[in-house]
């Protein structure tokens, strides 16, 4: 879950999932974040309204006994057990790759008057606008091989040009570099292909259709992102 807060108030934006285990029905090692999806399908309004009275409440609760004057994001990962929602970790910045597949399920929702209403202290009045959000958003995260070990950098990449034909995919560049003219692979988690639809199941197909477009010789992607919620 990512919250957005002013310091006083709070506001939850939509729930995503990530996939963090490189290989295909979650086998280790974990990785940084091999792909996600927005909604997750696994937290109903009840789950959410008790994630919300269990954890976020509590936690900012917390900080403003602790005369924190915190503002701006809040991610909190959360593990869903059978005894609820728990607690796996805080970071005070968005999630990655959740965060490219959150921005483009908002549509068009503008997220820099949300952030600056943060800033200055004032979230009244501020919401996100159902009718302008997509119902779904997914993405891919394209590795190179062996990631999460030390990857194989300097590698070619072709098709990006192609992946981004396709309907409403978006490419996200995350460790490449231009030389010469040419995208090279320059890291771990090299790219993150993401797309949005009006089911889940629309949008996690769109992102890997364009995701099966890009291509080098270290590249590597789990091909099982959504697939146990759908």
């Amino acid at each position: 879950m990512h919250v957005l807060t002013d310091g006083k108030s709070i506001l939850m934006l939509p729930d995503s999932m990530d996939y963090k285990q490189v290989g295909k029905g979650d086998q280790p090692p974990n990785t940084g974040g091999m792909g996600a999806h927005s909604p997750s399908k696994a937290i109903d309004l009840d789950m959410e309204a008790r994630i919300l009275r269990e954890v976020v409440e509590p936690t900012f609760r917390g900080i403003q006994k602790e005369d924190l004057d915190y503002r701006g994001v809040l991610y909190i990962g959360l593990m869903l057990t059978e005894d609820g929602p728990k607690v796996l970790e805080y970071n005070c910045r968005f999630g990655d790759p959740e965060c490219q597949a959150l921005m483009l399920r908002l549509g068009e929702n503008d997220l820099l008057p949300l952030l600056y209403a943060c800033a200055k202290g004032d979230l009244s009045g501020c919401c996100i606008d159902a009718n302008k959000m997509h119902k779904a958003a997914a993405c891919i995260v394209l590795t190179s091989k062996p990631y999460p070990d030390e990857p194989v950098k300097g590698e070619v990449i072709t098709g990006i040009e192609k992946a981004e034909k396709h309907k409403n995919a978006t490419v996200f560049h995350a460790e490449t570099k231009l030389e010469n003219g040419q995208i090279l692979s320059d890291g771990g988690r090299v790219l993150n292909i993401c797309s949005v639809g009006d089911t889940l199941e629309q949008a996690i197909g769109r992102a890997y259709d364009a995701s099966f477009e890009i291509s080098w010789p270290s590249k590597y992607m789990r091909k099982d992102i959504g697939f146990r919620v759908l």
